[in-house]
């Protein structure tokens, strides 16, 4: 007996040097972390539950300071709310891979814009640029007006009837249809149908991606798709990929028919026989699947491809939008003097004549409403970067093969940073220090090679439907910072609801 425990004790004295001297091997003994075990580093530490797991990394965040190391099994992740370590990071031109819990979007994402690196990424980010070009924006202005309009009515009715309700379910739908018709071409009516097979698959795969990346027992594809979680999350993988694949197929199918009626347009036109209405009525609609399949005619891109980016604009151009729209409208409804400035202008610019387009340009106030609550709630709250050579950033070692953790919030909430950084001040994008700071002190799209190639879609959409609710609408938020759950996995929400009640003007 006490041989045997003699022999338990040496193992485990030999593990914990091992463990020492792995994290010497890093160049990361001297950094700050939280208490780790051998092996399992701070694995059994972080919180499973979403909400506690956010309060947790932001009470480390102030124990351990501005820069600090947890340890996922046997890796190393450095999270920083340095604004040296994100402007070192985001804007290099070499630290471009992703962090390591986006391999788990692959199974879904393939290597799309999102997920790739190297010279795939550098391609393809070339490729489709363009697409984003302002000229090609106004083809979705009608879209993001018709499925605004919807949500309205679906407002007006809660506000006639009293009701109390959490806004992200009604926006969420309203940004997925708005994302399908988009990118797709198609019409899901998700505001119409919220219980549909492919809204269900899209909330199920976001929460398993999360869930994956925190348990390295969950890692290996080998034993998750066993697991009760993997079969869930490969069982919706299959409804979203066969939804994609469908509707690129069909398409393709339709090109030919497409072409001939350009061919028809054309003789016409020469003709003289069309007006300009006409013309418009036989033409069609460009969405982001059409001019992938017109890169593919170009023999730019395959069809792999055309399936790897309209998945990953699906996946970055839903829940953000639905993000930054639900915490707009709370922060709105908790500071009433600010929500009535808002409404004046709105009042004012509806005076003016113009399209929806011209009004939404000349919305300054709306615009730095949207801008602060992108400040206060970024809905990417974290953006991880691999580092793939040794590193010295503001006198810390970062060695290769480690990752870097930009915590988005903490900087956008850090006094050195920003004056009154927890107030929702609007009025601060119009001064003049904001202007002439450190432009990494606020990076709600990311910055630098990598920042989002989407955020002009993004805040046009944003506009459009905040415009459209506050015309219609009073907001009162019924919870308060401490009654509101939050959760800062890959998109920052509130777990208990975002509960609000609307008033119609």
């Amino acid at each position: 007996m006490l041989l045997t425990a003699m022999f338990l004790f040496f193992i485990y004295i030999l593990i914990k040097v091992f463990w020492k001297l792995w994290i010497y091997s890093y160049g990361l003994s001297t950094a700050s972390t939280p208490p780790t075990l051998p092996l399992f580093g701070n694995c059994l530490q972080i919180e499973s539950d979403p909400v506690k797991a956010t309060k947790q990394l932001c009470e480390w965040s102030g124990k351990y300071g501005k820069v600090f190391c947890v340890w996922v099994g046997i890796r190393p992740t450095i999270f920083s709310s340095s604004v040296n370590f994100s402007e070192a990071i985001l804007s290099s031109q070499n630290v471009i891979q992703k962090g390591f819990a986006y391999d788990f979007l692959h199974e879904w994402l393939k290597t799309g814009l999102l997920t790739s690196t190297g010279n795939k990424w550098k391609s393809r980010r070339r490729l489709l640029t363009p697409s984003f070009h302002f000229s090609i924006l106004d083809n979705f202005l009608k879209i993001f007006e018709e499925q605004g309009n919807c949500l309205i009515d679906k407002f007006r009715v809660l506000a006639k009837n009293g009701k109390i309700f959490d806004i992200q379910v009604p926006i969420g739908l309203a940004t997925l249809d708005i994302i399908c018709e988009t990118s797709m071409g198609v019409k899901i009516n998700a505001q119409y149908h919220p219980d549909s097979e492919y809204v269900t698959a899209i909330n199920i795969l976001s929460e398993e991606i999360v869930r994956r990346s925190k348990y390295p027992w969950l890692w290996p594809i080998i034993f998750y798709k066993h697991f009760s979680c993997g079969k869930r999350y490969f069982k919706a993988l299959d409804v979203a990929h066969k939804l994609s694949f469908n509707v690129i197929n069909e398409r393709i199918k339709t090109s030919l028919q497409n072409k001939s009626e350009s061919v028809l347009i054309n003789k016409l036109d020469n003709e003289n026989v069309l007006n300009n209405e006409e013309k418009l009525g036989l033409g069609k609609k460009k969405f982001f699947l059409d001019l992938l399949l017109d890169m593919h005619k170009n023999d730019e891109i395959d069809i792999d491809g055309i399936q790897e980016e309209v998945d990953t604009f699906m996946f970055e151009g839903h829940d953000t939008t639905s993000s930054a729209l639900c915490w707009t409208l709370w922060l709105l409804g908790r500071y009433p003097q600010v929500q009535q400035k808002l409404h004046a202008e709105i009042d004012e610019v509806e005076l003016t004549s113009g399209s929806l387009y011209e009004k939404v340009r000349n919305f300054k106030y709306l615009e730095n409403v949207l801008k602060e609550s992108l400040r206060l709630y970024p809905p990417v709250p974290l953006i991880s970067r691999y580092i793939e050579e040794d590193m010295m950033i503001d006198g810390q070692f970062i060695p290769k093969k480690s990752e870097i953790a930009i915590h988005v919030m903490m900087i956008h909430l850090n006094p050195e940073y920003w004056k009154d950084p927890h107030n929702f001040i609007p009025e601060r994008f119009d001064q003049d220090d904001f202007v002439k700071r450190n432009p990494y002190t606020y990076i709600p799209f990311s910055a630098g090679p990598r920042n989002c190639i989407g955020q002009k879609f993004a805040m046009i959409e944003e506009k459009i439907l905040l415009y459209n609710i506050m015309k219609h609408f009073y907001v009162e938020s019924m919870q308060n910072e401490n009654e509101i759950s939050r959760t800062q996995d890959l998109i920052n929400k509130s777990a208990n609801g975002i509960m609000m009640k609307f008033y119609e003007r």
